[in-house]
């Protein structure tokens, strides 16, 4: 069900009747588009104080108020979204969603609350996380300020000041823009309930939403490959694709990149893990935004290692995009059919499906799209996708 409220407020439901837990998944789209230069990280640092104090409530009430009802409220600031969710059992659905409902009303956040949090989001920045994955997005976003990691910098978080914030949560809990998913046990009835409850929920027509493509992402026309070297601590190979999404499905994109190199029997895993040795795992993955997505490899070499490594992985790619292994596909479409039944059997896991596929909508739909995915369908997005006017590599060498 798709059901578009009164003041732009978009509600999906996924009716799950077999499901004992509800799961209530708010999205808000752009959050990080919408900041300025010099303020980057305001967006994460908003979704942080949404935790600190809840309607004027304490924090350690609003915690209470959540954990007490066996719930456990999620946040995640994406670079194009902000997501927040919470999964109960069918009995504690209104306290669900007057937690989610109370997040777009006004926190009183004072002076004192704003500091501790930036000392928080302060000392997430000493944790290193994975730096090459970071630098790697940097330069998918053509070194723009849009590409920059997402928590933002020390001296930018310290000079954001109350009434920026307040104003950026503002914008970004605007009703136009927000979208509800809901997904269990849920009766019309329940459904007309919570659309009356969210029905009243300012929304800023005049919000502009910000076009955070890629200068380069399209004019890729002919051959353009971009390396970069950067003297950094530790050796790493970073390759990406962009992923045109009028040319690729997303669904089919993923598959084409589990087959590649996430599972035991993938191409880069045979040939650099079990016979090569030259190294331990492969961090791969996809990620997708309005206007197309990223396809990305990460490898991290030792200093003997880093020139074979790249011409292996190299050579590995032509022979796929001419040819996709046959028994690796078999085993990726496995993940996406056999395996991804397992999302069945929580609201919460299929809630994120729908959160991230604007056109899903049931649990029986996810699978036969992706049981509809072909060879022949995964090979043409090889040719599609790995082509070197798509590609960006990174080394990092100390």
């Amino acid at each position: 069900m798709r059901k578009v409220l009164s003041n732009g407020m978009e509600i999906r439901i996924c009716k799950m009747v077999s499901q004992e837990s509800v799961t209530l998944l708010l999205k808000l789209h752009r959050g990080i588009a919408d900041e300025v230069k010099g303020k980057r990280g305001i967006t994460h640092l908003v979704e942080h104080l949404c935790f600190r104090k809840f309607r004027g409530m304490a924090q350690s009430d609003f915690y209470y108020k959540i954990e007490k009802i066996g719930g456990n409220l999620r946040g995640m600031t994406c670079r194009d979204c902000v997501l927040f969710e919470i999964t109960v059992l069918k009995k504690h659905i209104w306290e669900a969603v007057d937690i989610i409902r109370g997040l777009f009303d006004e926190n009183f956040w004072t002076y004192d609350d704003i500091r501790c949090e930036k000392q928080v989001v302060l000392r997430q920045l000493e944790k290193t996380g994975n730096w090459y994955h970071k630098q790697m997005m940097y330069d998918f976003f053509c070194r723009d300020f849009v590409g920059e990691p997402l928590i933002g910098k020390k001296h930018t978080i310290l000079r954001i000041t109350k009434d920026e914030i307040i104003n950026h949560k503002r914008i970004l809990f605007s009703a136009k823009g927000a979208e509800l998913i809901l997904v269990g046990d849920v009766s019309d009835s329940e459904i007309k309930e919570i659309e009356n409850i969210f029905c009243d929920i300012p929304s800023f027509a005049d919000r502009e939403i910000k076009d955070i493509t890629p200068a380069r992402f399209t004019s890729r026309d002919k051959q353009d490959l971009h390396y970069y070297e950067d003297d950094v601590e530790g050796k790493a190979l970073c390759i990406s694709f962009d992923i045109n999404k009028k040319q690729v499905k997303p669904r089919v994109a993923e598959m084409l990149c589990n087959a590649l190199g996430k599972g035991l029997l993938s191409p880069l895993s045979m040939r650099l893990r079990e016979k090569m040795g030259i190294i331990d795992e492969i961090d791969s993955g996809c990620e997708f935004y309005d206007f197309g997505g990223i396809m990305y490899f990460l490898f991290e070499a030792s200093g003997d290692s880093a020139t074979k490594l790249f011409c292996t992985v190299s050579d590995v790619f032509t022979e796929q995009k001419e040819k996709l292994d046959v028994r690796a596909f078999e085993c990726a479409k496995a993940a996406f059919t056999d395996r991804a039944l397992s999302l069945e059997k929580t609201s919460r896991d299929f809630a994120y499906v729908m959160a991230f596929d604007d056109h899903m909508s049931t649990f029986d739909e996810y699978i036969d799209r992706n049981n509809m995915v072909t060879y022949k369908d995964v090979s043409n997005a090889a040719k599609q996708i790995l082509k070197i006017e798509n590609a960006t590599v990174n080394f990092y060498n100390k």
